[in-house]
């Protein structure tokens, strides 16, 4: 599904972001993984379990050659110092601020 993979990074103490790019041909020479024009909506899920049954939070977000078909999703309001696994990687917000 996603050929170049989901990062997660830049945690806050109540979340994180989000990031991936389409692209169905990684190395084509369009430089654009061989995505067309125009733009799509990708739907994405955040789950705390790896079979996507325990959706904590999710959401759409819209990418286009003008972005270089990346996408990222900015996750904030999730419990303090929260992590998940799911199939596709896992994430984890950061502790907050003086914690033990």
């Amino acid at each position: 599904m996603f050929t170049l993979g989901v990062a997660s990074g830049d945690p806050t103490p109540d979340g994180m972001v989000l990031w991936t790019r389409l692209a169905r041909d990684p190395a084509h020479e369009d430089g654009l993984g061989g995505m067309p024009s125009g733009t799509l909506d990708v739907h994405w899920e955040l789950a705390a379990d790896p079979h996507l049954r325990q959706v904590l939070r999710r959401g759409t977000a819209r990418t286009g050659a003008e972005l270089g078909w990346s996408v990222h999703v900015e996750r904030r309001g999730w419990r303090r110092g929260g992590s998940t696994g799911t199939g596709s990687g896992s994430a984890a917000s950061c502790p907050r601020s003086g914690a033990r």
